[in-house]
């Protein structure tokens, strides 16, 4: 059997609860940067590094709550500016 270097992602779970983190108010949204996933509770994970206060607007731009990888050769990273360049004619 061939394997594989990424996890398996179930999207229809993560789908649910992201469906379910944007219904919460921000005060009460986590997310876990050591497990890399918006979290319900955080008692599983006191010590982790954990934030709250999860904003509509960091949930519309993932690069404000997901942290860039420090030392990643073998994965491509990308920060994306929200600033329109102006051209020049």
């Amino acid at each position: 059997m061939k394997k594989t270097l990424l996890p398996q992602l179930d999207i229809g779970a993560r789908t649910n609860k992201l469906k379910r983190v944007k219904k919460m108010p921000p005060s009460k949204r986590k997310y876990c940067h050591t497990c890399n996933e918006f979290v319900t509770s955080s008692v599983a994970h006191e010590t982790h590094d954990v934030i709250s206060g999860i904003s509509n607007e960091m949930l519309q731009t993932p690069t404000k709550i997901v942290e860039q990888k420090i030392d990643s050769k073998k994965e491509s990273q990308f920060q994306l500016s929200l600033r329109i360049p102006s051209i020049q004619y």
